[in-house]
């Protein structure tokens, strides 16, 4: 009897959940990524971030190491940006949403910006009037990406300028 009930339950519980981390080409299983909160004062500045997925899902094939074909689905990401000045107190930008269609004129038009993803978001250097951040935009699953400084000056303008890797730095 004893046995029979170890059988009940290992087929009750065991059983039904193998296999259901296993995406294949119909699966509707989205593949999420933690949200990133940076919160910081650095140099005169309050510089506070969220990087979320949004509501636009990116649909690429893929293939597994078995050799099938797989459907690869995630979410975008969008960066929600607040900038402060810590000696006055002046707000230079509130939940500014940076998002890839910011990017869509500096992506060649062949390349379907409908399938790129805000990748990587960072502070990269803090000056006496302004903050610039790296970023990259890339496809999900590969290293085919953009990389970006967009720069806040104290009026709230953004500046953005690609980075042109050499091969030794890709």
């Amino acid at each position: 009897m004893k046995k029979l009930l170890i059988w009940v339950i290992f087929l009750f519980f065991i059983l039904p959940s193998h296999g259901k981390n296993k995406m294949n080409s119909s699966s509707t299983n989205i593949v999420c990524f933690p949200t990133i909160q940076q919160d910081t004062i650095i140099g005169n500045y309050f510089i506070s971030y969220l990087i979320k997925d949004n509501d636009n899902i990116i649909s690429r094939q893929g293939i597994t190491s078995e050799g099938d074909t797989i459907l690869l689905k995630c979410p975008d990401r969008s960066v929600i940006l607040n900038l402060k000045r810590k000696d006055n107190g002046d707000t230079i930008l509130s939940n500014k949403e940076i998002n890839k269609y910011i990017f869509e004129s500096l992506i060649p038009k062949e390349d379907d910006i409908n399938q790129y993803q805000l990748w990587f978001f960072e502070i990269k250097n803090v000056d006496v009037d302004k903050v610039t951040f790296d970023l990259n935009i890339c496809i999900p699953d590969t290293d085919i990406c953009y990389f970006f400084n967009l720069c806040v000056s104290d009026d709230g303008n953004i500046t953005i300028t690609e980075i042109e890797l050499n091969e030794e730095e890709e």
